[in-house]
């Protein structure tokens, strides 16, 4: 935060930023005179908010009022809002694409199981088989589910199953799973599900580019439906989509 001394205005903009921006991390308040481009960019400022006019700097500067009035707060939410923006867009290419983790012959539909262990089994299979992950990776699934009941059902008819990385034998790795009679998981919102989404993964945040397309179809009702009536067309359709459509599907 600057002003013309850094003992006055700006002082008073850090107090009222410290109230109405509790999330925001403030560095200080400074001069304007005390500060330079190298300083800026050894300190990792995103942006300055400023009671005088600023001009230099690469840094986004934003001049306020130390007050904070209505049209200051609008500008400081719509700075906020473009940075979790841009937050969020710096994910979309962590990682391979859902198309990549998810090839045809990891998609399989109409399958039917008697219980939740055997379709856990069944859907971990399709990565054992490609010796993407050891065989006990179903047995830690089952076992986390013991233990803290159906959490891994996010939503209607649908489990993201996962478990820790040491049974994982490759970066990232999925498969889609649809059982045609649905499986009694226990839940009290959500069962039956139909769709068992595998995820397995042995790095961090590598899977996190393939896990938000799919969530960007999960969130989608028409496409979540066609996944629940085990299109396989329509589902490959739907992961080839979005894994090249920075917009989603």
């Amino acid at each position: 935060m600057l002003c013309g001394s850094g003992v006055g205005t700006s002082q008073l903009l850090k107090s009222r930023i410290k109230n109405i921006y509790p999330e925001l991390e403030i560095l200080d308040a400074f001069s304007i005179y005390d500060i330079s481009e190298s300083f800026l960019k050894s300190h990792g400022v995103d942006y300055i908010l400023s009671t005088v006019p600023v001009d230099g700097f690469s840094v986004p500067t934003i001049e306020v009022s130390p007050f904070l009035n209505k049209e200051d707060r609008n500008k400081i939410n719509h700075m906020i809002n473009d940075y979790r923006e841009r937050y969020i867009s710096s994910f979309k290419m962590v990682g391979p694409s859902l198309e990549d983790v998810i090839p045809e012959h990891h998609i399989q539909t109409h399958i039917k199981a008697t219980s939740r262990n055997e379709a856990i089994k069944k859907s971990v299979q399709t990565l054992v088989d490609a010796d993407h992950v050891n065989k006990q990776y179903g047995d830690e699934i089952v076992d986390h589910l013991d233990k803290f009941g159906p959490y891994m059902v996010i939503g209607p008819n649908i489990a993201l199953l996962h478990s820790n990385f040491e049974n994982v034998n490759v970066p990232v790795s999925m498969s889609i799973v649809h059982f045609e009679d649905g499986i009694d998981f226990g839940h009290e919102r959500f069962d039956p599900v139909k769709v068992v989404v595998i995820l397995a993964t042995s790095q961090p945040q590598i899977h996190l580019n393939a896990l938000g397309q799919l969530s960007q179809i999960i969130m989608n009702e028409e496409n979540r439906n066609e996944m629940i009536k085990g299109n396989k067309e329509r589902i490959l359709q739907l992961i080839k989509t979005v894994s090249q459509n920075e917009e989603g599907v």
